[in-house]
């Protein structure tokens, strides 16, 4: 494993520890999802499309769509009212709450 010193200031305390993983599936009705991420995060599009919004700025998420969130960003997760959206998400210093909530 890299030294800290030795690691880009962009990419420190990143995924080398791997502290939360899991699912997430919206349906085309369900509401919007908003949150304040608190570690790297790593999004991975499996199913479906929608939109996903980080600190204002809005992109297109669809199947195998892959991000690499840095922490304190906020996220809004838009699924589209015709198909839905599922994702995986890993995370390496989420705290419990939040994870709870995220992957509900």
């Amino acid at each position: 494993m890299p030294q800290r010193e030795q690691v880009h200031p962009f990419l420190r305390d990143t995924l080398l520890d791997i502290k939360q993983s899991g699912k997430r599936s919206y349906s085309p009705d369900s509401p919007c999802r908003d949150d304040i991420l608190h570690s790297h995060t790593l999004l991975y599009c499996t199913k479906g499309n929608g939109e996903l919004i980080i600190d204002a700025s809005s992109s297109k998420m669809g199947r195998k769509t892959l991000l690499l969130i840095p922490p304190q960003m906020n996220i809004a997760i838009h699924p589209s009212p015709q198909q839905g959206l599922d994702y995986s998400a890993i995370g390496n210093k989420m705290a419990m709450d939040e994870a709870e909530n995220f992957f509900k």
